[in-house]
């Protein structure tokens, strides 16, 4: 192979390897702190959810930016931490209630992953109502 196609492997496999271990270290994978299989096979398996939930992200963020110019502000973190103030909180009486800023910025970016407001708020009543014992 000719230098720049071994660059281009050698680039994509670092790639790789930086996301995982910013990915590893970001969900408290660096150390297991655990005391069984199953804990450590839970742990895992929530890092692959997690891997797959970043990849998502990291796709929707590339087609946010070949349509904007704000870069800084559709970075994979910048999504993680916009889509972090969208919340679901426990009133009393077992009542649940979708807390979200649903800004310019939000709705963009679930639009780019194929998510509305209205999924966001039907999944939020179902899970109320399955919680107080109603089945679908």
């Amino acid at each position: 192979m000719d230098t720049i196609e071994a660059y281009r492997i050698y680039h994509a496999r670092d790639s790789i390897e930086t996301q995982y271990i910013f990915m590893k270290s970001e969900i408290g994978l660096e150390k297991y702190h655990t005391g069984s299989d199953e804990s450590i096979d839970g742990k895992q398996f929530v890092a692959f959810i997690a891997g797959i939930i970043r990849n998502e992200l990291t796709l929707a963020s590339k087609e946010i930016l070949e349509e904007t110019d704000h870069g800084d502000w559709y970075s994979v973190p910048a999504l993680i931490k916009e889509l972090a103030d969208i919340r679901i909180k426990r009133l009393p009486g077992n009542e649940y209630t979708l807390m979200m800023n649903f800004g310019s910025q939000a709705n963009n970016i679930l639009t780019h992953l194929g998510i509305s407001k209205k999924k966001i708020e039907d999944y939020v009543l179902k899970q109320s109502l399955q919680i107080k014992g109603h089945s679908f």
